[in-house]
């Protein structure tokens, strides 16, 4: 929840997507967010001015973060683990098969994309809210 006399920033429509191959360093040929380190850039001057100011922040995500779509390709090591959950009865949803899928490409996106992660973890740790 915000906190009281928090500054908010809005973001969103970033569309992130499998990033970048561990293995490789390239980027995915899907994907469409080339801006990890101007992210990480942008929350630590957010950081940096809301403890200027003596008040607390509230980033808001508010939509099309994380872009499903543009993971054509999940990693069988990701796709096996939730593929395990699900076979324990672990689905939440009610669709075993589609949270499976669901979980493994949020698990490839952010393994695509540590930098950005990286940059909300900071938020976080500064005492700040992410809604």
């Amino acid at each position: 929840m915000e906190k009281p006399g928090s500054d908010y920033i809005i973001v969103s429509d970033l569309h992130l997507g499998p990033g970048r191959n561990s293995a490789t360093q390239r980027f995915f040929h899907l994907e469409n967010f080339f801006f990890d380190q101007e992210f990480l850039l942008f929350c630590r001057f957010l950081i940096r001015k809301a403890s200027e100011a003596g008040r607390p922040l509230t980033v808001i995500l508010n939509g099309d973060i994380l872009d499903l779509l543009r993971v054509d390709r999940v990693d069988d090591q990701h796709r096996e683990r939730f593929r395990r959950r699900e076979a324990r009865g672990l689905s939440r949803l009610g669709y075993p098969s589609i949270q499976a899928e669901f979980e493994a490409k949020a698990a490839a996106i952010t393994s695509g994309h540590p930098v950005f992660f990286q940059a909300l973890a900071e938020l976080l740790e500064a005492e700040h809210t992410v809604v």
